[in-house]
């Protein structure tokens, strides 16, 4: 998921193809989700919320997938110290739903505050930026070929209890 372009004009979808490559490079078969606008933007015709739905978000999701890795870049700008993720519709097929029935890995690579807008996600990952290194090294750590280091920031749990479940 990505936000919106910002005044740079920078592609906030750029880091997809960079995720995609090292995921593939790990060994991993990736399937890209694309939402109703992004498949729109692209020429796909008599798409809708309601048509991603009932492809991406149905009871044959575990069947088709061992594991979810979901990579963000939702940005804010000067005052914007914390921007919450905004999902393409009520109810999205993006929403991190399945959770519970497939191991799920939530990296954002820009804010480090969004365990807030997917609590039920029990690994996430602050890769910090959405370069090719950046990634390159959280895809890394997930896989194991690379120990993790540092110490996590208290205001990753969003002064919530929710997150903490």
């Amino acid at each position: 998921m990505s936000g919106a372009a910002d005044f740079t004009g920078t592609d906030p979808n750029s880091y997809l193809q960079i995720a995609k490559d090292e995921l593939e490079q790990a060994g991993f078969e990736v399937h890209v989700f694309k939402d109703a606008a992004q498949r729109k933007a692209e020429g796909e015709e008599h798409v809708y919320f309601h048509t991603v739905m009932s492809e991406e978000a149905n009871g044959s999701f575990t069947d088709k997938y061992d594991a979810a890795i979901m990579f963000a870049n939702v940005a804010g700008f000067a005052q914007e110290a914390s921007v919450r993720i905004k999902w393409s519709t009520p109810m999205a097929a993006e929403i991190p739903w399945y959770v519970t029935e497939v191991p799920t890995v939530y990296v954002s690579v820009n804010q480090p505050t969004h365990l807030i807008d997917v609590p039920t996600v029990k690994t996430v990952v602050h890769a910090h930026n959405p370069s090719r290194e950046a990634i390159h090294a959280a895809v890394q750590k997930i896989i194991g070929a690379s120990e993790f280091q540092g110490t996590f920031n208290d205001n990753v749990w969003c002064d919530t209890w929710g997150t903490r479940l």
